[in-house]
């Protein structure tokens, strides 16, 4: 059957397949990748990107403890990893972790990316407005 043929490329380096079924394994989890990677060409040669559904990053959040102290931010972050909350919009979300003594709040904020945002952003520290800072420039040099 189609199945149990082997899988051939029509890549130019004149390989004409990709070796045994078994040599794979397929990952149904999402994965990030970037436009300009390797692995896109490969998923286009190979004509798997028939089978496989591309998306653009709505955007990046970051979590955000009402309570700054640092007990309660590590009490979220290690309970937000069971948490399964879609940040589909640029609006802020609430989410409650509530523990066994107490309640705490978090709230799910879109990452500031430009200048102005950056230093509008009352959440964030000067120390960690400059870092952000930092990384746009940097990430906007390496875009060109």
């Amino acid at each position: 059957t189609h199945l149990q043929r082997p899988l051939t490329t029509p890549m130019s380096s004149g390989v004409s397949t990709l070796g045994c079924l078994r040599d794979y394994i397929f990952d149904l989890a999402p994965k990030a990748l970037f436009e300009g990677e390797t692995v896109v060409d490969v998923l286009i040669a190979s004509e798997s990107h028939n089978y496989v559904e591309f998306r653009k990053v709505d955007g990046s959040f970051m979590l955000s403890a009402n309570d700054p102290s640092r007990d309660s931010k590590k009490s979220i972050l290690s309970r937000f990893k069971s948490l399964t909350a879609a940040a589909t919009s640029s609006a802020s979300r609430n989410i409650s972790v509530s523990s066994s003594s107490s309640s705490l709040e978090a709230q799910l904020r879109p990452v500031p990316f430009t200048k102005s945002a950056v230093f509008k952003d009352r959440w964030l520290g000067m120390k960690e407005k400059a870092g952000l800072m930092s990384f746009v420039g940097r990430a906007c040099l390496f875009q060109g």
